[in-house]
């Protein structure tokens, strides 16, 4: 006895046979599929192109190179590279001959050189570079009063009087200096930053 349906219908156990496809169904079928990957081929070149247009209109970022002054130039520095360094924060300085690459060679207080990283400096203006051969003059007329015998006061011993003792300073930049009291026979040195002339 054949099932029913719902409806009271007897159910086929058999099936209607698939259609084969023709020649024709399958050429049409290829011929979707290709306009299909057209398709996103057109929109992945179009994708590429946009992206390619946006990168040239974007702005280009330079690398900025790291400035680093040459010798001769005027430099201020800007920040200590270290507490003992006998370099003062806003003050000028010529960049000296060095041998150390990619580092900014000037002469500091004790007339040594010292080598410090591009970063410690900025250029200098040419009032600052004014000013600091200004400051040079004055300071070398005062350095011309440095004779034998001439009264002086040391940093730190503000006390005390002291004389120069000797005609010129050493070959590193040290005053031999006296105590003025008789009867005192210690001498000290001092470099000239760490001394005042008395008048």
């Amino acid at each position: 006895m054949a099932k029913t349906t719902p409806s009271g219908r007897a159910k086929s156990k058999t099936k209607a046979p698939k259609k084969k496809p023709t020649q024709l169904d399958r050429i049409e079928r290829s011929i979707g599929l290709i306009e299909s990957k057209l398709t996103t081929l057109n929109a992945w070149e179009a994708l590429n192109e946009a992206i390619s247009e946006a990168k040239l209109a974007s702005p280009t970022v330079a690398v900025e190179e790291k400035w680093v002054p040459k010798v001769g130039e005027w430099v201020v520095c800007l920040k200590l590279q270290n507490q003992i360094s006998g370099i003062e924060v806003g003050e000028a300085y010529k960049v000296q001959e060095g041998g150390v690459e990619g580092k900014v060679c000037v002469i500091d207080a004790d007339g040594d050189p010292r080598w410090w990283e591009p970063e410690h400096f900025r250029p200098a203006t040419p009032e600052e570079i004014a000013a600091h051969e200004a400051k040079a003059e004055a300071q070398a007329a005062e350095d011309a009063k440095l004779v034998f015998g001439a009264r002086v006061e040391v940093k730190g011993r503000e006390n005390e009087i002291w004389k120069i003792g000797c005609d010129e300073p050493t070959d590193e930049g040290y005053w031999r200096l006296c105590p003025s009291k008789c009867g005192n026979l210690n001498t000290m040195t001092a470099k000239r930053h760490e001394f005042t002339l008395l008048p």
